[in-house]
């Protein structure tokens, strides 16, 4: 009976990664993320995970692969929301639920973009300086057909990357579905 239960101990001891500490686990699923080497980083974000390690990126990354990997999103959801409920300033988590809400959320009725837009809302609430955040919020409002807050998204994110031509031109579209009549009047000014 000991050797048996040494024997599964054992096995549980293999199965958590060798034995290797939870903190050990993090840096190396990480460094293996970064490296986009997603199916080796897997197992030890999951370790890491599971062993309790604190790290709002942790999860992050975790959740990314559940998705990628797994294809498993309600699972990505999960562990999103529970890093926000821990971390509730960290904006890439709320940036993440808004691409995963949009991609995989329910389609009826637009569910996918209320969702979307609320989490996108959060992570630029939380961090408005970062261009993509705002343009995805955008993106959102014109899909969903709001194409006032849309304008008023893609000219911050314009304005945080002057460089992208193309953000300024959805400024422009957009302003000229909204006022049809000013943007013909500015063609035939030029």
């Amino acid at each position: 009976m000991t050797r048996l239960i040494c024997f599964s101990m054992a096995i549980m001891i293999i199965a958590l990664g060798c034995g290797i500490p939870a903190e050990e686990a993090a840096e190396k699923g990480l460094a293996l993320y970064k490296e986009n080497r997603l199916e080796e980083a897997y197992p030890w974000l999951k370790r890491a995970y599971t062993g309790g390690v604190e790290k709002p990126e942790l999860a992050l990354c975790l959740a990314y692969c559940k998705v990628s990997i797994d294809n498993d999103p309600s699972g990505a959801i999960g562990i999103l929301r529970d890093s926000v409920l821990r971390f509730p300033d960290y904006a890439p988590a709320y940036y993440q639920l808004g691409l995963i809400s949009y991609n995989f959320g329910p389609v009826e009725d637009n569910r996918n973009l209320a969702q979307a837009i609320h989490f996108s809302r959060l992570a630029v609430e939380r961090d408005p300086d970062l261009w993509f955040y705002n343009d995805n919020l955008a993106t959102y409002y014109y899909l969903n057909g709001q194409l006032d807050s849309a304008l008023v998204y893609f000219r911050l994110a314009s304005g945080l990357n002057p460089a992208d031509e193309k953000l300024e031109e959805r400024v422009r579209e957009i302003e000229r579905k909204i006022n049809p009549v000013d943007s013909m009047e500015i063609t035939a000014q030029k």
